[in-house]
């Protein structure tokens, strides 16, 4: 996660006083869904091409993606659309679709050893050093297989489950790991 050093206001109790904090560093950026602008993303610049293919996997667009290309503030995504488009405001502010959720199928069983493992795994430098970010991690047979971290939370899921998608995991054998509240989205 790309991070900058910048002059603020700290703001207690006793007054306020110039600081130097460490802060993410976001972007916009544009995806593009089978050649057509379909929305516009901020996030972090790490992980493009897995943001893109989470959040047309995520959206519930498509089941999978069949490829995916991030070249500057672009992403394309080309993808088999599962079905119509109804287009919202999602809780990101983002455009996305009104979708009926997919059931989670798997028989895949956790330990509360595993749960407190997979909950160590969330906290990073990045946040440590701001207190500002979220995080992902996605676990694949119970492994360790990537983390992000973002301002945004919604970007970590996209960024871990695009991981998933591009790198052909079952996903029904994939535990997911998050900061932050999770919305029906």
């Amino acid at each position: 996660m790309n991070l900058a050093t910048v002059r603020a206001i700290q703001v207690r109790s006793s007054g306020a006083e110039e600081i130097q904090d460490r802060v993410a560093v976001e972007g916009k950026f544009r995806l593009f869904l089978n050649g057509t602008l379909f929305s516009e993303l901020v996030a972090s610049g790490e992980q493009l091409a897995e943001l893109g293919a989470g959040f047309v996997v995520c959206q519930g667009l498509a089941g999978e993606v069949e490829e995916v290309t991030a070249d500057g503030q672009d992403i394309r995504v080309t993808a088999l659309i599962d079905g119509g488009l109804v287009r919202e405001i999602i809780s990101t502010g983002a455009v996305g679709t009104r979708r009926p959720f997919r059931p989670v199928r798997t028989d895949l069983t956790l330990t509360p050893g595993e749960v407190f493992s997979i909950t160590r795994e969330i906290e990073t430098d990045a946040w440590r050093q701001t207190g500002g970010v979220h995080c992902s991690v996605l676990f694949h047979e119970h492994a360790l297989q990537v983390k992000s971290s973002d301002v945004g939370r919604h970007n970590t899921v996209d960024k871990v489950i695009g991981h998933a998608v591009l790198r052909g995991l079952d996903r029904s054998r994939c535990v997911l790991g998050c900061t932050g509240r999770q919305p029906r989205d």
